[in-house]
Formats: structure tokens, C-alpha cells, sequence
């Protein structure tokens, strides 16, 4: 049980954690279900959408990642323009009332599983 910083890191689809959402895509089912599926069970989804051969989270200590990052369908900030889409508003008319309240419409087009933009120092507007 030794965890030192020589240990080698399991990557995402190696990791136990995950080995069945992993699956649950593999044999085609919806990946909405199955980032559902994933936070019903206390895990954060936003794993569907990285390299499956990077290291899983949660094996580094060392990381200065205390702050966990929420995701953009939890950010109050974009919760009632979410909202208005599942409501059926047209997707133009929820961009330009973003637009108008000073806030990126792109978000709009990104996974709302992501962590949303702007919680930390190191995101720019480079996109």
C-alpha cells in the first residue's frame, strides 16, 4: 500500500471505477443515460468526455484541485438559460438573451457535463 509519487497512475479505461459506464457506451447506450447514471452514483460525469488514456482523477494528491469545479448544467449562472431551452425556446433567442446579459453564448454548444468556464485563473478566452 504504498503510495508514493513513483506509483504508476491507472488510466480512465483501466480504472474499476468507471470500467462499466465505459462499457454502457461500448454497447451503445445514450451517453446521457449514462453520465445520469454516473452522478446517481456519485461520480462526476464529466469523465465520458476526456481521453480515456489519461491517468483517472483521484489518484494525485499533489494536484492543487481542491476546489471542486461544477458543471455548467449546476452553474446558477447558466441554469435558467438551460432552462429556457428544455422549455423549447429557440436555441437563437437563448444565445442573444446571454449575449445581452454579458455572458458567452458558446456555452450553449459545449457538453453541460463540462465544468463550466471561468472557476478558476488559468481558463482564458482562446477559443
Amino acid at each position: 500500500d504504498d503510495e508514493d509519487d513513483d506509483t504508476p497512475k491507472v488510466a480512465i479505461k483501466d480504472d474499476p471505477r468507471f470500467e462499466k459506464y465505459l462499457k454502457m457506451l461500448k454497447m451503445h447506450v445514450p451517453k446521457g443515460a449514462v453520465a445520469a447514471k454516473m452522478t446517481a452514483e456519485g461520480l462526476d460525469a464529466a469523465i465520458l468526455d476526456m481521453d480515456p488514456n489519461l491517468p483517472a482523477p483521484g489518484q494525485d494528491d499533489d494536484e492543487d484541485d481542491d476546489t471542486p469545479k461544477v458543471a455548467i448544467k449546476d452553474d446558477p449562472r447558466f441554469e435558467k438559460y438551460l432552462k429556457m431551452l428544455k422549455m423549447h425556446v429557440p436555441k437563437g433567442a437563448v444565445a442573444a438573451k446571454m449575449t445581452a446579459e454579458g455572458l458567452d453564448a458558446a456555452i450553449l454548444d459545449m457538453d453541460p457535463n463540462l465544468p463550466a468556464p471561468g472557476q478558476d485563473d488559468d481558463e482564458d478566452d482562446d477559443t
